[in-house]
């Protein structure tokens, strides 16, 4: 005899962690949550992640894709209005920006010193090295700053007290004080960045946010390409690492111009120029970030 299904949904039913009403499917009818059990498994945290990675965020690759092979074309479609396959700006920042710092500050504490190089140093010769250091006397390091500048009671205490900080752990705490502080800095660059191609790409009249969108794109790929050379680094064998660099500097100079002569739909030449006087005002604008962000460590 076939059971009653009536009797069967109201044996199943549950209450909406949200709204406490009634369940009488996998869904609330009033405010669409799912019903779940309040602490996830293990198993449906792996499928959530899955599900994010491959299904709901297909755009991230698509979108890194584009970023990658194509530059400047990601911007130019997603001004364009053509956004249902590319992720936002912003997001896709985040994102990539997370991963470069995060390789940034791993690459930061790794030790330069190679298990060959180690190796080649042996036990005779660090004992004549510690008897040698052992007759020297230490060089004698003292933090007498001598600062007569402006606001002297306030900057001449922060000055020695970073000083002695640095003798005492080498640096690191500073180093990591600064690490910490330059995404910050690169989000305050790129507002500043996109204030100066205002200037630059006055004819015809662009508004403030198209070139935002462009230096936020555009950094993303940027951090993109460095955090594959990062990655190659350390996956290639030691005789491939110096070449790394060659190849980082002028892959992000030739992404740089090209995606401005995507976007901008200038000539060669006129490209060129205008991305020779942004070169500098870049480099300008990094240098007082970076002096502001290495003070901050050290306040």
């Amino acid at each position: 005899m076939a059971s009653n299904p009536a009797k069967q949904c109201s044996a199943n039913t549950s209450y909406c962690p949200q709204c406490e009403a009634r369940l009488a499917g996998p869904f609330c009818s009033q405010c669409g949550e799912r019903a779940t059990q309040p602490i996830p498994t293990v198993r449906e945290l792996l499928s959530d992640f899955v599900e994010t990675v491959t299904n709901a965020d297909s755009r991230l690759w698509q979108t890194l894709g584009k970023l990658l092979v194509r530059p400047g074309l990601v911007p130019k479609l997603y001004l364009s209005g053509q956004r249902t396959r590319l992720l936002p700006p912003i997001r896709l920042y985040l994102i990539i920006s997370l991963l470069f710092f995060l390789l940034l500050s791993i690459d930061a504490t790794t030790p330069s010193v190679t298990l060959s190089e180690a190796g080649s140093v042996t036990a005779t010769e660090v004992s004549e090295q510690n008897s040698d250091q052992s007759t020297e006397d230490p060089p004698t390091i003292n933090c007498d700053i001598t600062y007569q500048g402006p606001f002297t009671s306030h900057i001449k205490p922060r000055l020695i007290a970073a000083c002695q900080q640095f003798l005492d752990d080498q640096g690191a705490l500073i180093a990591q004080r600064f690490l910490s502080n330059v995404p910050q800095a690169m989000f305050l660059l790129m507002p500043l960045f996109a204030g100066a191609m205002c200037l630059a790409y006055w004819r015809p009249r662009r508004l403030f946010v198209e070139h935002l969108v462009f230096q936020v794109f555009n950094h993303s790929g940027i951090f993109l390409i460095a955090s594959l050379c990062y990655v190659a680094d350390w996956v290639l064998p030691p005789p491939a690492e110096p070449y790394v660099g060659f190849v980082l500097y002028p892959w992000v100079i030739g992404y740089s111009f090209m995606s401005l002569k995507t976007y901008y739909g200038q000539g060669k030449w006129m490209t060129l120029w205008k991305f020779t006087s942004l070169a500098l005002v870049y480099l300008v604008l990094m240098l007082i970030l970076m002096v502001g962000t290495a003070l901050s460590a050290i306040w």
